[in-house]
């Protein structure tokens, strides 16, 4: 999938798009229900960067729904936050905020502060484009907060993500 990410990074959509097809084919001809889910989630990536929102929300809805089958939480907690801010960028802010909503429970439930601290973050920038600062600006510092205590490197994209509501 590093391939795949590498090509969505450098804008080749089409490669990046056939490259998670052909993972999640592989991983569902191996049974692999996990591997299928994270393949679709990386297409719905691939058509969110692309704009196509209803091909997105298909993608996720799949991973999401494998996810759940699967009991993978955290799994399910990353879609439904994609699924977030796909809504977000569609400018349905109460549909992104019940979803960033479940996200949550989602993360609380099996631990994970770091999609925690991501679902904050998307949280704040979506009551930003609201127009809601001060909300924004709670929501970017309870963000930060939680990421004090992931004491992880390799988070940095949501941490600038953090500052840059923040200025």
């Amino acid at each position: 999938s590093n391939l795949g990410v590498s090509a969505q990074d450098q804008g080749d959509y089409r490669s990046a798009a056939a490259i998670f097809e052909q993972l999640a084919l592989r991983f569902r001809t191996g049974g692999n229900l996990g591997g299928v889910a994270s393949a679709m989630s990386c297409l719905g990536d691939v058509a969110a960067a692309q704009k196509d929102y209803i091909l997105a929300r298909t993608h996720y809805q799949q991973s999401l729904g494998l996810f759940r089958q699967l009991n993978d939480q955290a799994g399910a907690a990353r879609v439904l936050a994609d699924l977030g801010n796909l809504m977000r960028d569609c400018r349905d802010y109460e549909a992104a905020r019940v979803l960033y909503l479940e996200s949550l429970q989602e993360s609380a439930a099996v631990g994970r502060r770091s999609s925690i601290a991501r679902t904050l973050t998307a949280m704040a920038e979506c009551a930003v484009c609201q127009g809601r600062y001060f909300r924004g600006l709670k929501l970017a510092g309870a963000a930060a907060a939680v990421w004090q205590t992931v004491g992880t490197e390799g988070e940095s994209a949501e941490q600038d993500a953090i500052r840059k509501v923040l200025e």
